[in-house]
């Protein structure tokens, strides 16, 4: 994503980057250009997200009820809501810290890096949740 913004703009991928970061997926008039450099990518995951979904509730007769974005991508501004809106479900954002003791002086970097540290501390927790 960040690439392809890099192109459409013209620009170096650092600055392309801390754009992405700033501005996220916001599709104001102000945006647009940009959403549509960064939708479509968006768009992809999202249909496969659809699929897997369909392929899920047929296979084991289970209803998916919401969904959980993890990973560093599920910061990305605006991103949350655009789920939302496409996948017709609650979407929220993975919040591993829930399960695990942390010092108090990493409150504040929590919510940012729960979705980013969600899957080693998943793993980590594994072998205690067996």
């Amino acid at each position: 994503m960040t690439q392809a913004i890099a192109n459409g703009l013209g620009i170096e991928v650092k600055r392309a980057e801390e754009i992405k970061k700033q501005k996220g997926i916001l599709t104001g008039s102000a945006e647009y250009e940009l959403s549509t450099l960064t939708l479509p990518f968006l768009d992809v995951i999202l249909n496969e997200v659809k699929r897997v979904r369909s392929d899920y509730e047929k296979s084991h007769g289970l209803v998916v009820e919401k969904f959980i974005l993890a990973g560093g991508g599920a910061n990305l501004l605006g991103f949350e809501d655009y789920a939302r809106e496409q996948l017709g479900l609650p979407v929220s954002l993975a919040n591993p810290f829930s399960s695990v003791g942390y010092l108090p002086e990493i409150q504040s970097m929590a919510k940012e890096l729960g979705p980013v540290l969600s899957t080693a501390i998943g793993l980590g927790l594994k072998e205690f949740v067996q």
